[in-house]
C-alpha cells in the first residue's frame, strides 16, 4: 500500500501553486503452484486519487476538486499438460469512476467505466522449429457520462449518455525457424464490437535474422485497426453515421550490434500510414481569411489520413553491475491531413527530437547512484494558435503551428540495499528535476473576443520534487 504526500511537498517547494494532488493505492498478489501441471495467480489493485485546485475568484463552473476511484481484479489459471503445450485462462475485471466538482460542491462531470474480460490462449510447439498460438477473447463493457453546466438560473445537462456493449476477438500466429539464424512469425487477429457493429482483420508478419553472435536484423509488416470507443460515438453528424474503424499500415526494421564485451548499438526505424482517423470537426476557434470562426455544433467523423516516420539510435554500455550507461536519440515526424477541409498539419503528439541518457554506478556494499537526463523538442499547442509572445497567442488560420518550449530535466537518485535478516530492504532518496528547470505543459485556454487573442495556453509543470522512502520485500 502507498499514500502520496506529493501535494503537500509541492506546496512547500512552490507555495504559488494552487493545485494539490494526492493518492492512496494498494496491491495484493497471490501465486500458487497447485500441482506440476496447474498454477494459479490472483492480483488485486485499487486506488483513490484527488486533485484540489485552490484558485482565487473561481466561477460557477470552475473545477476545484477532481476525484477518481479505480480497481483491477485478475485471475489466471495456467495448465501445462505436456512439454509441448500451455493453456492459459484469464479473467479481468476493471472498474473506474470519476467526479469533477465546482466551488459549491455540485458535480460538474460524473462518469464510470467497467470492463469484464475473459481470455483463453493455447501455445503449442508442433516441432522444435515450429509453433502456433491461438486465442479468443470476450469483453463485456459498460460506461456512463453525465455533464452539467451551471448558471445563476440553475443547471443545464449538456451530456447524458450510457451504454453497454460487447467486444470479441480471436487470433492465430504461426512461428517457423527454418534455420538456427532465421525465424519468422505470421498471423491474423480479428476483432468485432457491438458498439458500432464494426469488425476488422489485422495481419502481421515478423522476421529476425542473426547472421552472427554480434549482429541481429529484424523487421515487420502489419495492418492495425482501432475500433471506436464509447467516447468516440458522439456527437455524430446529421446523417447519424457511426464511426468506422481507424486503420494503419506500418513497416519497421531494426539493426543490433553487440561487442564481445560491454557495448551494444541498436538502430530502429518505422513508417506508418493512417486512414480513417477520427476528428471532432467544428470544435475549435479558427480564422478563415480575416474572419474569426467560433465552434458550432461539433460532430465526429472519419476525416483524416496521416503519416508517421522515425528512427531511434540507442547506445548502451554495461560492465557487470558496477557501471551501466545509455544514450538514445529519436528523430520523428507525424502529420495529419483532413480530406474534408483540405488541411494538413502536425499531429497533436508530433515531437521531432527526443534524447534520453542514463548513468548508474554501483561502487559496492549495496550502494547505487543513478542520474537521468531527458530532452524533448516538445509537442504542438493544440489548436489554431499563432504565437505573439511567450504567453500570448492569436487565433490563426493553420492548426498546430505553435509549440511548447523544449522540455528537459535532470533526475538523480541514490539507494542502498543492505543484507538484513534475509529480507530485501532498499533505502532510497531521489530528486526529480534536480536543476529546477521551468518546463511548460498545455492547459485549456481562453479566447478573448472579438480580437481572438489567447491566454493561459500553457502552465508550469512540476518544479524540483525531492522524495525518500524505504522499500521492504519479503
Amino acid at each position: 500500500a502507498r499514500k502520496s504526500y506529493l501535494g503537500w511537498l509541492l506546496g512547500q517547494v512552490d507555495p504559488s501553486r494552487t493545485e494539490r494532488f494526492g493518492f492512496v493505492d494498494g496491491t495484493a498478489v497471490l501465486s500458487a503452484e497447485l500441482s506440476p501441471k496447474h498454477s494459479l495467480r490472483l492480483l488485486a489493485i485499487g486506488g483513490d486519487a484527488a486533485l484540489d485546485d485552490r484558485i482565487s475568484n473561481p466561477g460557477l463552473n470552475s473545477l476545484v476538486r477532481a476525484l477518481n476511484q479505480s480497481g483491477v481484479l485478475s485471475a489466471q489459471w495456467r495448465y501445462t499438460p505436456g512439454r509441448r503445450s500451455v493453456f492459459t485462462q484469464q479473467l479481468y475485471v476493471v472498474a473506474a469512476r470519476y467526479q469533477n466538482r465546482v466551488p459549491d460542491g455540485r458535480t460538474r462531470e460524473d462518469g464510470s467505466d467497467r470492463d469484464v474480460t475473459l481470455r483463453s490462449t493455447l501455445q503449442l510447439a508442433i516441432t522444435g522449429t515450429q509453433g502456433v498460438e491461438v486465442g479468443v477473447q470476450q469483453q463485456w463493457l459498460r460506461a456512463d457520462r453525465l455533464d452539467r453546466s451551471f448558471s445563476s438560473r440553475g443547471e443545464t445537462i449538456t451530456l447524458d449518455r450510457d451504454g453497454a456493449w460487447e467486444a470479441s476477438g480471436a487470433w492465430a500466429y504461426y512461428r517457423w525457424q527454418p534455420h538456427r539464424t532465421l525465424q519468422w512469425t505470421g498471423g491474423l487477429r480479428a476483432d468485432r464490437s457491438s458498439l458500432t457493429g464494426a469488425s476488422a482483420v489485422s495481419p502481421v508478419v515478423l522476421a529476425e535474422w542473426t547472421p552472427s553472435a554480434a549482429w541481429r536484423i529484424r523487421g515487420g509488416l502489419g495492418r492495425q485497426h482501432q475500433l471506436a470507443r464509447f467516447d468516440d460515438t458522439w456527437p455524430l453528424p446529421v446523417s447519424g453515421a457511426q464511426p468506422r474503424a481507424e486503420r494503419a499500415a506500418s513497416a519497421d526494421a531494426g539493426l543490433e550490434w553487440r561487442s564481445p564485451v560491454h557495448w551494444r548499438l541498436q538502430v530502429d526505424g518505422y513508417v506508418r500510414h493512417d486512414r480513417d482517423r477520427l476528428r471532432l470537426e467544428q470544435s475549435e476557434y479558427r480564422r478563415v481569411g480575416t474572419a474569426l470562426v467560433a465552434p458550432r455544433q461539433p460532430f465526429r467523423i472519419n476525416a483524416m489520413t496521416g503519416r508517421a516516420r522515425g528512427v531511434t539510435s540507442t547506445l548502451t554500455y554495461s560492465r557487470t553491475t558496477m557501471l551501466q550507461a545509455l544514450v538514445s536519440y529519436t528523430l520523428a515526424e507525424a502529420t495529419l491531413s483532413d480530406f474534408t477541409t483540405g488541411e494538413s498539419f502536425p499531429s497533436d503528439f508530433d515531437q521531432r527530437h527526443t534524447v534520453n541518457t542514463s548513468l548508474r554506478v554501483q561502487p559496492g556494499r549495496g550502494l547505487g547512484f543513478t542520474s537521468r537526463i531527458r530532452y524533448g523538442s516538445n509537442f504542438p499547442i493544440v489548436g489554431y494558435l499563432d504565437a505573439v509572445s511567450a504567453d500570448l497567442w492569436r487565433i490563426g488560420t493553420r492548426r498546430n503551428q505553435s509549440r511548447l518550449p523544449a522540455y528537459s530535466r535532470v533526475d538523480v537518485r541514490a539507494d542502498w540495499t543492505p543484507a538484513w535478516r534475509g529480507k530485501h530492504v532498499t533505502v532510497f532518496a531521489e530528486v526529480i528535476n534536480a536543476l529546477g528547470r521551468r518546463n511548460l505543459g498545455p492547459q485549456s485556454y481562453s479566447v478573448r473576443l472579438p480580437a481572438g487573442t489567447v491566454t493561459g495556453a500553457t502552465e508550469r509543470l512540476f518544479p524540483v520534487v525531492p522524495s525518500a522512502g524505504v522499500l521492504v520485500q519479503f
